[in-house]
């Protein structure tokens, strides 16, 4: 995913993506489907349970690959 994310980058003179997790938690969330419901269960527990922003199960959420390359090209990376 950041292989293809670096790609329309280079193409406009951009630096190529690094480190990415604080990018991600103070910017890049908004490209991210946040899941809000469900939980893990197993070994007799209720696991996880997803909850809006950060939970254990889902992390910060699934990519929206064309909102993340707006965000990237947009200037708005770490």
């Amino acid at each position: 995913m950041v292989s293809l994310l670096n790609d329309p980058r280079i193409d406009v003179k951009l630096p190529s993506l690094g480190f990415l997790n604080p990018w991600f938690y103070t910017k890049g969330f908004n490209g991210l489907n946040d899941i809000v419901s469900g939980n893990n269960p197993g070994c007799g527990t209720d696991g996880f349970t997803a909850v809006k922003g950060w939970a254990p199960v889902t992390g910060l959420g699934t990519p929206h690959f064309g909102l993340l390359k707006d965000l990237v090209l947009n200037g708005t990376t770490a």
